[in-house]
Order: structure tokens, then sequence, then C-alpha cells
């Protein structure tokens, strides 16, 4: 069967959805997060003292090596530490609130070098980030993903009796490290909306790739569901 790029685009979306399905049956059994609840010593103070925070979120993003090698992201992130802050602004009488987190995904993503190969990534990722009261947030984090090459073209082999014949799913599988930065906004502290938005350049590095590695620069620009 002749390996073209359509079989290339049928692998990554199928091992994607799949991907997308197993993390949501898996994290959504997660205990909700606690509420802290003022003492009920007189009725006025019996109040949530920190909102209650969304930590979990499904993720679908643009992901690619520039525009021109395209690819998608499919991703469940969980927070595992949200630190609540509160601090008084006298100018207006507001409170600024501070979300500093801790948060871990697992994700798919994978992009198709036209007439080159296709890049299949399945990774997990650790980082912080900060939510202002306004929603805008910031973030770093770093992760470890298995990478796998397909290529793009048919490739051929001799076999034991020197006939030639073509290797199906062509390609090599390596490991992939990267780190990145983003910036976006979260609309459930402003608005109580459970959406959120990001762009987020990274830097990965894909190895062994040709025999030695592959320095990439990722652009990501994605929305996120957020979750108790």
């Amino acid at each position: 069967m002749r390996y073209n790029r359509k079989w290339n685009l049928a692998i990554i979306a199928t091992c994607l959805i799949i991907g997308a399905l197993y993390s949501t049956t898996v994290f959504a059994q997660q205990k909700p997060s606690r509420v802290a609840v003022a003492p009920k010593s007189t009725p006025e103070k019996a109040k949530k003292v920190v909102e209650p925070s969304l930590n979990k979120s499904i993720q679908v993003a643009y992901f690619g090596e520039s525009v021109y090698h395209p690819g998608l992201k499919l991703a469940f992130e969980y927070v595992l530490i949200d630190k609540v802050s509160r601090r008084s602004v006298r100018k207006n009488t507001r409170t600024k609130v501070i979300n500093r987190q801790i948060f871990v995904n697992g994700h798919m993503a994978g992009f198709y070098h036209p007439n080159n190969s296709s890049v299949l990534l399945l990774g997990s990722e650790i980082g912080y980030r900060k939510i202002k009261t306004k929603g805008w947030q910031k973030s770093i984090g770093v992760g470890l993903a298995y990478a796998h090459t397909f290529l793009d073209h048919p490739t051929y082999t001799l076999d034991e009796t020197n006939t030639i014949e073509q290797i199906p799913a062509a390609g090599q599988s390596g490991m992939a490290a990267m780190a990145s930065v983003s910036f976006g906004r979260d609309l459930w502290k402003p608005k109580q909306i459970p959406v959120a938005w990001y762009i987020k350049p990274m830097v990965l590095i894909q190895t062994p790739y040709n025999h030695v590695a592959a320095l990439r620069l990722i652009g990501e620009v994605g929305i996120s569901y957020k979750w108790q």
C-alpha cells in the first residue's frame, strides 16, 4: 500500500481522539477542590473565604512549526496547587485576588511537514501559572514526550532474498524535550465563564532526528474549557 500524506493525517487524528477520550475518563474521577468556609459564629460571617477553583480543563490548540507546518494539540490539564492571595487597594477600595498555580497536563500533538514527514507527540508538561484579578494570566512550563516521525514518501528495503519491498509506516522513534512560556486570559474570574484562551511559544528538541537532533520552534494558540 502506498504510504502518503493522507495516511499520515489519519494516524495523527485517530491518536489525538483516543488520547482525549482516555484523558477525560481517567482524570474526571479526581475529587473536587475543597472550599474554605468562615466560622459560623454569626450569620454575617458565614460566607466563603476562597472562591472555588476550576482545577480541570480540556485544551484544544493549533500546534505547528509556523503556518507552513500545521498541526493540532489536545490536552487534559489538572491543577495540583492553587494558592489564592488577597490584597486591598486603598485608591479605589478594590481587592486584588491573585491565583498562583502548579499544574500538570497530558497531551497528544502532531504537525505535518509537507513532502517531508509528519511528527506525532505523546507526553506531559508541568508548569507554574499566575492569574491576576481580571483574568490575565502568564505561565512557564517544561515537558517531555515520546516522538515519532512518519516519512511522507515511500521507503524501501531489501529482504533476505535481496528483493526490494516497501516499508509500511516508515519513520523513526525518539524523545522530545520542551520548554515554553504563555500568556492569555482566564474568563472565569472576571465573568464566571469557564473558558480561557492562550498563546504559547515553545522550544522543542527532538532526538534522534536524522541520527542527530532537531531544534524546533513551535507556535501554540488554543482555548480551554474548565470545570471543578
